[in-house]
Protein backbone atom coordinates (compact mmCIF):
# COMPACT_ATOMS: atom_id res chain seq x y z
CA UNK A 1 0.00 0.00 0.00
CA UNK A 2 2.93 2.87 0.33
CA UNK A 3 3.29 3.30 -2.82
CA UNK A 4 0.06 3.51 -4.15
CA UNK A 5 -1.39 7.24 -5.08
CA UNK A 6 -3.23 8.96 -2.33
CA UNK A 7 -4.92 12.07 -2.77
CA UNK A 8 -7.49 13.51 0.05
CA UNK A 9 -10.87 14.53 -1.97
CA UNK A 10 -13.09 16.98 -0.37
CA UNK A 11 -16.42 17.32 -1.08
CA UNK A 12 -19.25 20.47 -0.35
CA UNK A 13 -21.69 22.29 -2.30
CA UNK A 14 -23.83 25.38 -1.67
CA UNK A 15 -27.32 23.65 -0.96
CA UNK A 16 -27.24 22.74 2.48
CA UNK A 17 -30.92 22.85 3.81
CA UNK A 18 -30.15 23.03 7.47
CA UNK A 19 -27.75 26.13 6.66
CA UNK A 20 -27.89 27.52 3.79
CA UNK A 21 -23.97 28.32 1.76
CA UNK A 22 -22.67 27.64 5.07
CA UNK A 23 -19.40 26.54 2.92
CA UNK A 24 -19.09 30.28 2.16
CA UNK A 25 -20.12 31.62 5.59
CA UNK A 26 -16.94 33.13 7.31
CA UNK A 27 -14.34 31.19 9.48
CA UNK A 28 -11.41 33.71 10.68
CA UNK A 29 -12.20 36.32 8.12
CA UNK A 30 -12.07 33.64 5.31
CA UNK A 31 -14.82 31.16 4.21
CA UNK A 32 -15.00 28.16 5.51
CA UNK A 33 -14.26 25.80 2.94
CA UNK A 34 -10.92 27.93 2.25
CA UNK A 35 -10.03 27.73 6.02
CA UNK A 36 -10.27 23.82 5.87
CA UNK A 37 -8.47 23.75 2.56
CA UNK A 38 -5.69 25.97 4.17
CA UNK A 39 -5.45 23.71 7.09
CA UNK A 40 -5.65 20.29 4.74
CA UNK A 41 -2.72 21.67 2.45
CA UNK A 42 -0.10 21.04 5.48
CA UNK A 43 -0.11 17.41 4.87
CA UNK A 44 3.56 15.72 4.67
CA UNK A 45 2.18 12.41 3.50
CA UNK A 46 0.18 13.23 0.43
CA UNK A 47 0.09 16.45 -1.85
CA UNK A 48 -2.92 15.76 -3.70
CA UNK A 49 -5.87 17.71 -3.19
CA UNK A 50 -9.32 17.36 -5.12
CA UNK A 51 -12.37 19.41 -4.87
CA UNK A 52 -15.61 17.11 -5.60
CA UNK A 53 -18.56 19.34 -6.04
CA UNK A 54 -21.82 19.29 -8.66
CA UNK A 55 -22.26 20.68 -12.11
CA UNK A 56 -24.58 23.50 -10.21
CA UNK A 57 -23.94 27.07 -11.30
CA UNK A 58 -24.36 28.22 -7.60
CA UNK A 59 -21.17 26.07 -6.91
CA UNK A 60 -18.79 27.42 -9.10
CA UNK A 61 -18.11 30.00 -6.55
CA UNK A 62 -16.75 26.90 -4.46
CA UNK A 63 -14.96 25.69 -7.62
CA UNK A 64 -13.26 29.79 -7.52
CA UNK A 65 -12.10 28.62 -4.08
CA UNK A 66 -10.30 25.32 -4.77
CA UNK A 67 -8.52 26.83 -7.34
CA UNK A 68 -7.26 30.17 -6.00
CA UNK A 69 -6.41 27.17 -3.01
CA UNK A 70 -4.22 25.15 -5.65
CA UNK A 71 -6.68 22.24 -5.44
CA UNK A 72 -7.63 20.07 -8.70
CA UNK A 73 -11.04 20.38 -9.18
CA UNK A 74 -13.99 17.82 -10.20
CA UNK A 75 -17.59 18.45 -10.71
CA UNK A 76 -19.92 15.78 -11.22
CA UNK A 77 -23.49 14.19 -10.49
CA UNK A 78 -25.24 15.84 -7.44
CA UNK A 79 -26.93 13.54 -6.32
CA UNK A 80 -24.86 10.37 -6.66
CA UNK A 81 -21.38 11.14 -4.71
CA UNK A 82 -20.74 7.11 -5.17
CA UNK A 83 -20.41 8.15 -8.71
CA UNK A 84 -18.54 11.97 -8.36
CA UNK A 85 -15.62 10.34 -5.99
CA UNK A 86 -15.16 7.26 -8.88
CA UNK A 87 -15.20 9.71 -10.91
CA UNK A 88 -13.02 12.13 -9.73
CA UNK A 89 -10.62 9.39 -8.15
CA UNK A 90 -10.51 7.70 -11.63
CA UNK A 91 -9.50 11.43 -13.55
CA UNK A 92 -6.54 12.35 -11.36
CA UNK A 93 -4.75 8.32 -10.93
CA UNK A 94 -6.31 7.88 -7.41
CA UNK A 95 -6.22 4.37 -5.87
CA UNK A 96 -7.05 5.28 -1.78
CA UNK A 97 -9.19 7.93 -1.32
CA UNK A 98 -9.39 10.13 1.96
CA UNK A 99 -12.46 11.53 2.08
CA UNK A 100 -13.31 14.70 4.22
CA UNK A 101 -16.48 16.79 3.81
CA UNK A 102 -16.81 20.51 4.20
CA UNK A 103 -18.61 20.68 7.59
CA UNK A 104 -15.75 19.68 8.88
CA UNK A 105 -13.35 22.77 8.94
CA UNK A 106 -11.02 21.77 11.50
CA UNK A 107 -10.09 18.83 10.10
CA UNK A 108 -6.46 19.09 8.90
CA UNK A 109 -2.78 17.32 7.47
CA UNK A 110 -1.98 16.58 10.30
CA UNK A 111 -4.64 14.51 10.92
CA UNK A 112 -4.63 13.54 7.64
CA UNK A 113 -0.87 12.30 8.48
CA UNK A 114 -1.84 10.49 11.53
CA UNK A 115 -4.80 8.08 10.22
CA UNK A 116 -2.20 7.47 7.13
CA UNK A 117 0.65 6.32 9.34
CA UNK A 118 -1.81 4.00 11.28
CA UNK A 119 -3.52 2.63 8.12
CA UNK A 120 -0.70 2.46 5.60
CA UNK A 121 0.90 -1.13 5.98
CA UNK A 122 -2.79 -2.81 7.07
CA UNK A 123 -5.57 -4.10 5.22
CA UNK A 124 -8.77 -2.86 5.39
CA UNK A 125 -11.72 -1.84 2.97
CA UNK A 126 -13.03 0.81 5.04
CA UNK A 127 -10.66 2.62 7.55
CA UNK A 128 -12.78 5.90 9.61
CA UNK A 129 -12.29 7.90 12.91
CA UNK A 130 -15.84 8.02 13.41
CA UNK A 131 -17.24 6.90 16.81
CA UNK A 132 -13.92 7.44 18.12
CA UNK A 133 -12.25 10.87 17.31
CA UNK A 134 -14.29 13.81 18.30
CA UNK A 135 -17.50 14.26 15.81
CA UNK A 136 -16.38 16.49 13.31
CA UNK A 137 -12.94 15.25 13.30
CA UNK A 138 -14.08 12.83 10.14
CA UNK A 139 -11.45 11.36 7.88
CA UNK A 140 -13.03 8.38 5.80
CA UNK A 141 -10.25 5.93 3.82
CA UNK A 142 -11.10 3.45 1.05
CA UNK A 143 -9.67 2.11 -2.34
CA UNK A 144 -11.63 3.53 -6.00
CA UNK A 145 -12.20 -0.23 -6.45
CA UNK A 146 -14.41 -0.39 -4.04
CA UNK A 147 -16.57 2.19 -5.47
CA UNK A 148 -15.78 0.93 -9.10
CA UNK A 149 -17.77 -2.53 -7.75
CA UNK A 150 -20.74 -0.74 -6.54
CA UNK A 151 -21.09 1.42 -9.40
CA UNK A 152 -20.46 -1.73 -11.71
CA UNK A 153 -23.12 -3.93 -10.10
CA UNK A 154 -25.54 -1.74 -9.49
CA UNK A 155 -25.33 -2.46 -5.52
CA UNK A 156 -26.44 0.93 -4.39
CA UNK A 157 -29.96 2.36 -3.27
CA UNK A 158 -30.87 5.82 -3.75
CA UNK A 159 -29.85 6.57 -0.10
CA UNK A 160 -26.31 4.98 -0.41
CA UNK A 161 -25.62 6.54 -3.75
CA UNK A 162 -25.96 9.56 -1.71
CA UNK A 163 -23.92 9.09 1.24
CA UNK A 164 -20.92 7.97 0.50
CA UNK A 165 -19.79 4.82 2.47
CA UNK A 166 -23.04 3.65 3.40
CA UNK A 167 -22.91 0.85 1.12
CA UNK A 168 -20.13 -0.83 3.75
CA UNK A 169 -21.97 0.59 7.04
CA UNK A 170 -25.09 -1.75 6.04
CA UNK A 171 -23.15 -4.38 4.81
CA UNK A 172 -20.34 -4.74 7.28
CA UNK A 173 -20.51 -8.50 7.02
CA UNK A 174 -18.78 -8.37 3.95
CA UNK A 175 -16.18 -5.91 4.74
CA UNK A 176 -13.39 -5.12 6.93
CA UNK A 177 -14.02 -1.96 8.51
CA UNK A 178 -10.93 -0.66 10.56
CA UNK A 179 -11.67 2.12 13.07
CA UNK A 180 -8.51 4.41 13.61
CA UNK A 181 -8.03 5.61 17.09
CA UNK A 182 -6.53 9.09 18.48
CA UNK A 183 -3.59 10.02 20.40
CA UNK A 184 -4.88 10.90 23.97
CA UNK A 185 -4.79 14.42 23.23
CA UNK A 186 -6.98 14.24 20.55
CA UNK A 187 -10.15 13.12 22.87
CA UNK A 188 -13.41 15.20 23.06
CA UNK A 189 -16.82 15.34 23.62
CA UNK A 190 -17.31 18.50 21.94
CA UNK A 191 -18.41 18.44 18.34
CA UNK A 192 -16.71 20.34 15.48
CA UNK A 193 -18.83 19.39 12.70
CA UNK A 194 -20.90 22.48 11.46
CA UNK A 195 -24.63 21.35 10.76
CA UNK A 196 -26.53 23.80 11.69
CA UNK A 197 -26.40 27.90 12.57
CA UNK A 198 -25.34 26.74 16.57
CA UNK A 199 -22.52 24.78 15.22
CA UNK A 200 -21.15 27.63 12.92
CA UNK A 201 -21.41 29.83 15.63
CA UNK A 202 -19.51 27.72 18.06
CA UNK A 203 -16.60 26.97 15.04
CA UNK A 204 -16.38 30.41 14.24
CA UNK A 205 -15.74 31.63 17.70
CA UNK A 206 -13.41 29.13 18.38
CA UNK A 207 -11.74 29.50 15.77
CA UNK A 208 -11.17 33.17 16.21
CA UNK A 209 -9.25 32.21 19.58
CA UNK A 210 -6.10 31.63 16.64
CA UNK A 211 -3.97 34.00 14.68
CA UNK A 212 -4.10 31.52 11.55
CA UNK A 213 -5.63 28.22 10.18
CA UNK A 214 -2.33 26.51 10.84
CA UNK A 215 -3.00 25.32 14.75
CA UNK A 216 -2.92 21.75 15.50
CA UNK A 217 -5.53 19.08 16.62
CA UNK A 218 -3.99 19.24 20.00
CA UNK A 219 -4.40 22.63 20.26
CA UNK A 220 -7.44 22.78 18.96
CA UNK A 221 -8.95 19.97 21.81
CA UNK A 222 -7.34 22.44 24.71
CA UNK A 223 -9.16 25.34 24.29
CA UNK A 224 -12.36 23.76 24.52
CA UNK A 225 -11.37 21.44 28.06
Amino acid sequence: MEDINTAVIVSARMGSTRLPKKAIRPIQGREMLRFLFQRLKNSKKTKLFIFATTLSKEDEVLVEIANQEGFNVFRGSTDNLVSRYYQAASYYDVDLICRVTGDCPFVNGEMIDYCLEKIIKTNFDLATTKGNFPVGLDAEFFRKAALKNFLEKDLLSSSQKEHLTLYFYENKEDYYIKDILPPEGWISDKSFTVDVKEDYDFASDLAERFENPNFSIAELINRVQ
